[in-house]
């Protein structure tokens, strides 16, 4: 859907003491800047962190990567 190449580059790191994992794609198929990134947050289920809930804060992380995308 993405078309993205099937490699991703792999990170894993410690925040607020839960172990967060990234899988980045961001080759693409079809010349373009298309991208996706893909978040495991230890222990957070299927909510959106919000530093109440979990002790990871979602906000910061997501308006990087927003503030970086343009509108065709």
């Amino acid at each position: 859907m993405h078309q993205l190449a099937d490699q991703y580059v792999y990170s894993q790191r410690m925040v607020a003491g839960r172990k967060v994992i990234m899988f980045d794609y961001g080759v693409s198929l079809i010349g373009a800047s298309n991208h996706y990134q893909l978040v495991i947050i230890e222990g957070l289920g299927h909510q959106y962190p919000n530093g109440k809930n979990h002790p990871v804060v979602m906000t910061q992380p997501l308006w990087e990567m927003f503030k970086a995308q343009r509108l065709p």
